[in-house]
Parts: structure tokens; C-alpha cells; sequence
């Protein structure tokens, strides 16, 4: 119906007109750019545009619109919410940007058509903020964007690089800040875990799946049947262990090609080896005991390092025997030996150089500590 009021923009022979006394321009190719907010560039289609073949968005988001806006007069119909929800979140993941969609209301004429006022806010395909539909009171979907986010991920985003974008000009507009200066957004203190429970464990069962068939093609590719694994007790050795078994499982390779060892220094307790003996033990596994105090102070007395001393020397010297003794541990069985650290870790520096950052295969490197303890 809207051909019966409007001409379609492609058709404009002038690119300004004078309207209410001011020079304004018109056609399909302006985006908004926030003078005082660096980054937020807006773009503006109409309703049915992010339904058609090729939204105008797209081009827009590749010409640099990081908040994309779509104010629309969509009806009301059966499932009509859901559909409508994918397209925005999809659109924004699409085009890596934020999308904030504004539907017509009730207050609309029910002649012919039902409007519900739904308005949404997505960001790189996650929902940040939704309205109730069916309202007759004004409300406002309002939700905090995080532009440095958005360039960030089109920078490391080969294919968004690449996509054109066309010409477009820009109209420079201020932003005002909020009055009270308040987030809106939560900031949640375990990004990688999701609150609610079904959620998180479907997403952990998918991280370990991934997880052990990265192990498991590791295997099939090298030929190996046999792995070592240095274990602690600890959250990373533990996930590393059962990750083994089930890669293992999948490829029909009994337990008894998992190798496990636990070399206890100046600074185990017994209770981190007795959990390590006990999920060995539960897992059907085998589990060598190699303490390392005899080697390492051997080593301090060869370098003249004080055992007193508890610094970097000290810390990194046990590090690297243990690793030492995997490596050899894995000649002798002609296996792989599998890393332990975290992501986390990984992202800190924390670990030993040519130590327990070194394995032949290491599979907790994509997991977040955070994220370890609930595998």
C-alpha cells in the first residue's frame, strides 16, 4: 500500500529540497553521524526493507553504520513476534552493528490490521531490550550499545571487510548524553556462563563435545592410542582428563592408552593428590606418582639457587621438571602429551615458558577459567 501515497527514492531527480524555510537533504543514501560520540553512525530503513532480499542496512553497515534504525507500521499475526525478533537479531549479527526496531501501536486504526507497538534493541545478534506489545500506555525499548565492541569484531571480521558499502553522505547531529549518567546495561561477572541452568548446560555439553572431537581427530591424524596427562587435582587437569576419556570412547580406545601422572612438589597438599588418585580411579584410568622434590632441589644446588627462596626461580623450576618428565613419559610410550591451561591462563601469561605452556596438544586453550569449573 505504500506505492499509493509514495514514489520509491530511486526515482528523486534532486538530492536537496527546502523544507519550513531550511535546505534539507533526501534520498537513500544518508547516514547520521553523532558529532560528539565517536564511532556512532546511523543508518535508517522502513519497515519492510528488513524483510526484503537485500536490506538496505546491509550496505549501510558496510558503509560504517554501527546503529542501524527501522521505524516500522508491522501488523500483528500469529507468531508474528518470533519471526519478527529473529529477523532483528539476525540483522545485527549480520551486520555486526545494533538494531533498533519501533513498531506502530494500538492506538493505530483497527479497521483492517492490529498493532502491537513492539520495539526492540539487538546487538550483534543478542536481545538487549523488548517491549510488551499490546499497550495502550507510550513505552520506550532503552539499552546501552557498545560501539568499541562492534569496530573491534568488524576489525577482526575478514568478510566484513570486504563487503561494499557504496557512497553515502554524512549528516552530523549531537548527542546528548543521559541526564543521570547511569548504565542501563549489566555488566554480568561471568560473561561466559549463563545464568540460567538448562542454557548452561546445553552450552557445556557443546563446549565438550567440541572439545573431544578436537582430541579425538588429533588422535586419528597422528595414529596415536596413547596420551599423557599431568594431573593436580585441579579444575584444568580434571576437565583435561575427562576430555581424554571421552575422546577416547569415541574413537572405541581403551582407557589403558591414557596416561596419567602426578608429580607432587614442595607445594602439593594431600588433598589435591588424593583427588587426583580418586578420579583416576573413577575414570578406570592409570596413575603414576612421580614426586619431584629430590630432582628440583638436585637442580637448585646445580644453579645455586637457595630453596628458601620461594620466587620465579623456584615456582618455574618445578614447572618445567614436571614438564620434562611428561615429555619423556610420552617418548616412552610413543603418545601425545595433552596441555592443560586455560584460556584465562593463556590470556595472563600465566605459565611457564618451556613448561606447562608447552604440550603436543592442548585442549582447554578456547575454555575461561569461569567457564572451567562448571564443565
Amino acid at each position: 500500500y505504500e506505492e499509493r501515497w509514495f514514489s520509491a527514492a530511486d526515482r528523486l531527480t534532486r538530492a536537496e529540497l527546502e523544507l519550513c524555510g531550511e535546505t534539507v537533504p533526501i534520498g537513500t543514501d544518508l547516514l547520521f553521524a553523532a558529532a560528539n560520540r565517536p564511532g556512532c553512525l546511523v543508518g535508517i530503513e522502513i519497515c519492510e526493507d528488513l524483510w526484503s532480499v537485500s536490506p538496505p542496512s546491509q550496505k549501510q553497515a558496510a558503509a560504517g553504520a554501527t546503529v542501524l534504525v527501522n521505524p516500522s507500521a508491522s501488523p500483528e499475526v500469529l507468531g508474528k513476534r518470533d519471526y519478527r525478533l529473529q529477523l532483528v537479531t539476525q540483522q545485527s549479527a549480520r551486520c555486526l552493528a545494533a538494531y533498533a526496531y519501533a513498531s506502530a501501536g494500538p492506538g493505530e486504526s483497527t479497521t483492517d490490521l492490529v498493532y502491537g507497538g513492539h520495539s526492540l534493541i539487538c546487538e550483534n545478534g543478542q536481545l538487549l531490550a523488548e517491549t510488551e506489545r499490546f499497550r495502550f500506555e507510550g513505552q520506550f525499548a532503552l539499552a546501552d550499545v557498545d560501539i568499541d565492541r562492534l569496530l573491534l569484531e568488524r576489525q577482526r571480521n575478514s568478510s566484513f571487510a570486504d563487503a561494499e558499502g557504496g557512497d553515502f553522505r554524512c549528516i552530523s547531529f549531537d548527542l546528548p548524553p543521559r541526564r543521570d549518567g547511569r548504565l542501563l546495561r549489566p555488566i554480568p561477572r561471568r560473561p561466559f556462563v549463563p545464568d540460567d541452568p538448562a542454557a548452561r548446560d546445553r552450552r557445556c555439553e557443546e563446549i565438550f563435545a567440541i572439545q573431544t572431537t578436537a582430541l579425538a581427530r588429533r588422535l586419528r591424524h597422528t595414529g596415536s592410542e596413547q596420551v599423557v596427562i599431568g594431573i593436580s587435582g585441579g579444575l584444568d587437569s580434571t576437565l583435561a582428563l575427562l576430555v581424554a576419556c571421552r575422546a577416547f570412547d569415541q574413537l572405541g580406545l581403551p582407557h589403558s592408552g591414557i596416561h596419567a601422572l602426578t608429580m607432587p612438589g614442595f607445594g602439593t597438599t594431600e588433598r589435591t593428590r588424593g583427588n587426583a588418585e580418586k578420579l583416576a580411579e573413577l575414570l578406570g584410568v592409570d596413575l603414576a606418582v612421580v614426586p619431584i622434590h629430590a630432582s628440583v632441589r638436585q637442580h637448585f644446588a646445580d644453579i645455586g639457587h637457595d630453596e628458601t627462596v620461594h620466587d620465579i626461580t623456584y615456582e618455574n623450576a618445578q614447572a618445567r621438571e614436571r614438564t620434562q618428565i611428561l615429555m619423556d613419559r610420552a617418548n616412552q610410550v610413543g603418545g601425545l602429551v595433552i596441555g592443560t591451561g586455560d584460556l584465562s591462563e593463556l590470556a595472563l601469561g600465566w605459565a611457564t615458558y618451556n613448561g606447562d605452556h608447552m604440550s603436543m596438544y592442548a585442549v582447554n586453550v578456547g575454555v575461561p577459567k569461569t567457564l572451567v569449573r562448571y564443565l
